[in-house]
This record gives structure tokens, C-alpha cells and sequence, in this order.
């Protein structure tokens, strides 16, 4: 069992490492600090691996630091239950037990009747790990604004945005070109969906829940016409090019939503720097 953790803990298999060329060798080494930590943070159920990847002492190990990392992401490792008892203490000793229970109850030569269990924790291990990324990538760019006088506002309708979404534009596109136009497509409307009613509705409940807070204000900022319009605008365009194509895309319509999109981008810069008067004056007829 000593071996497979060794097997686990390794970014590479022992046989390819000889036939890898120089780079690759190079990114395994650089990447190996981070394989480690997930690793050795996230359980994985994988049914085509060996054992569906399951090994004895690495899933152990796991219940004790998954713990402990959600207590690190979300802040709370220092404080006390009560004022007398650190949490990082509760979460130590009923992880240990949890650890110890699982080694009771398993052999290392097959995985336990509730080896799916570690599935799920490896979702909700996940899920804190993006908590936690997304929120070292929020505090960088507050940075990055501060230092070169960008409001947050512009930085998250560019950089944080086009983090967020580069990803699904890349799995959009590999649908399409293997011939899942509708999937691509369902999934392009449902990704925003989904960020706007999940993303906006638990991050609003978990203010009112943590703060006791009625309401919060939102503040003004100078880039809102220009979201609100190109916001309205988009969907105007896609409503009305679907209905008279019969849902049908073209080329056509994805040239004026790119066009579309540049136009905002130009917008939102020349408001940041220098041309907001010009700007504001040429919007403010569709909000009055």
C-alpha cells in the first residue's frame, strides 16, 4: 500500500517518464509542489483507473487535511468555538477519527463498500478550492487596480470576465466543431443563467444571513448605462434574428454580436480614461 501511495502522489507514471521530452519534464517538475497539495487535499473516484482509484492511506490522509483546508479558505482556522476551543482542533480530531475509521474498515487491496462516499467530499473539496482561488484572484486584481488607478468595475467586465468564461468558450466551440451546435448553444445561454440566479442569489442570501442585513445598496457606477444597453441590445438582436430565421443561426448574427461586444469593450475604455461626458451623453437618451 506504500507503493500505490507512492503511485498517487506522483504527477507522472515511472514508465513514461524516460520517453517524455525535456518541456514536459520540466512542467512535471514545476507543477509538482501543486499536484501535491491537491493531491493530497481532493479525493478522486475514478472507475477506469486501477481499484477505481482508491488507496488506502491517501484517502485516510485526506479525511484529516480536507478539513483543515476549508477551515484555511474560509478563515476560520484561528477562531474559537465558544471563545475557549480553536476549530482547527475540532476539525483535527474528528478528522483523525474519521481517518482511523476508514483504516479500521478497509484493505488496501479493494475499495470499501462506500468508496463513492469520497466522491461527493472530493466535489465539495473541489468546490472550496475554487471558492478559495476565485477569491486570491479577486484581491489580486483589487491590487492591479489600485496600483494603476483601474476601477474594479473595468477590471471585471474584462480580466475577471474573460477568466470566468474562457473556458466555456473553449468546451462551446470543441461541441460545435464536433457537431453539437444546439449543445454549444443552450449551453452559451445557460452558463450566464446560471451565474446570474445561483452566483448573484447565494452570494446576496449569505450577506443577509452572515450580517443580519434588509438590504444592500449597490453603488452607482459610471459604466452601468453601457452594461444595461449592450445588455438589452444583445438579447433584442438574438430574439429578433432567431425569430425571423426560425431558430436558425447564421454567420451573420455571430459577426454583429462580436461586433457588438468590441463596440462595448471601446465603450468601457473610453469611459475609464478620458471620453465619459461624450459617452454618457450619447446614452442617456435610452434611460431617460
Amino acid at each position: 500500500q506504500w507503493k500505490e501511495l507512492l503511485l498517487q502522489l506522483s504527477p507522472i507514471e515511472p514508465r513514461e517518464w524516460n520517453t517524455k521530452p525535456l518541456w514536459s519534464k520540466l512542467y512535471d517538475m514545476f507543477t509538482l509542489p501543486i499536484h501535491l497539495v491537491l493531491v493530497l487535499t481532493i479525493p478522486v473516484v475514478d472507475p477506469e483507473n486501477r481499484l477505481a482509484n482508491w488507496c488506502r492511506l491517501l484517502n485516510a490522509f485526506q479525511c484529516v487535511t480536507s478539513p483543515i483546508l476549508a477551515l484555511l479558505l474560509f478563515r476560520g482556522f484561528f477562531l474559537r468555538l465558544g471563545g475557549l476551543v480553536p476549530l482547527w482542533t475540532i476539525a483535527l480530531v474528528l478528522g483523525s477519527i474519521l481517518a482511523t475509521a476508514v483504516l479500521a474498515t478497509s484493505v488496501a487491496h479493494e475499495p470499501p463498500s462506500y468508496h463513492c462516499a469520497f466522491a461527493y467530499a472530493g466535489f465539495v473539496v473541489s468546490v472550496v478550492w475554487i471558492y478559495g482561488i476565485a477569491t486570491e484572484i479577486v484581491a489580486l486584481l483589487k491590487t492591479f487596480g489600485v496600483f494603476y488607478g483601474i476601477s474594479d468595475m473595468l477590471l471585471g467586465m474584462t480580466v475577471l470576465a474573460w477568466g470566468n468564461n474562457i473556458g466555456d468558450l473553449v468546451t462551446n466551440l470543441s461541441l460545435s466543431k464536433q457537431g453539437f451546435p444546439q449543445m454549444a448553444m443552450a449551453a452559451c445561454f445557460a452558463g450566464p443563467v446560471l451565474a446570474l440566479l445561483l452566483g448573484i442569489g447565494v452570494a446576496f442570501s449569505i450577506n443577509f444571513t452572515t450580517w443580519g442585513l434588509q438590504m444592500i445598496k449597490l453603488p452607482y457606477s459610471n459604466f452601468l448605462l453601457v452594461i444595461y444597453f449592450v445588455l438589452v441590445a444583445m438579447m433584442l438582436l438574438l430574439l429578433f434574428s432567431l425569430v425571423l430565421t426560425r431558430f436558425r443561426s447564421s454567420r451573420a448574427v455571430g459577426i454583429m454580436l462580436i461586433v457588438l461586444y468590441v463596440t462595448f469593450l471601446i465603450t468601457t475604455f473610453l469611459i475609464e480614461f478620458t471620453y465619459f461626458p461624450v459617452v454618457v451623453k450619447l446614452f442617456s437618451p435610452f434611460f431617460r
